[in-house]
């Protein structure tokens, strides 16, 4: 994409040098948004994992202090 932005540039097609600069800018945004997005969701995800685990560590614990 950059590549064909640098070509358009070179060549003067204005019409694709803005077009390319536009769709980068919003592959940009898309990738910051989708990761923000993803890890978010990942440390929801461990904390409830880890929220469900502690109920089943408290009655190992019970159990193997009988």
């Amino acid at each position: 994409m950059i590549m064909s932005t640098v070509a358009a540039y070179r060549v003067g097609h204005v019409l694709f040098f803005g077009l390319s600069i536009a769709l980068i800018v919003v592959f940009i945004y898309l990738k910051v948004v989708l990761l923000k997005y993803v890890s978010r969701s990942v440390r929801a995800q461990a904390q409830e994992q880890q929220v469900a685990s502690q109920p089943q560590r408290k009655a190992k614990k019970k159990k193997s202090s009988k």
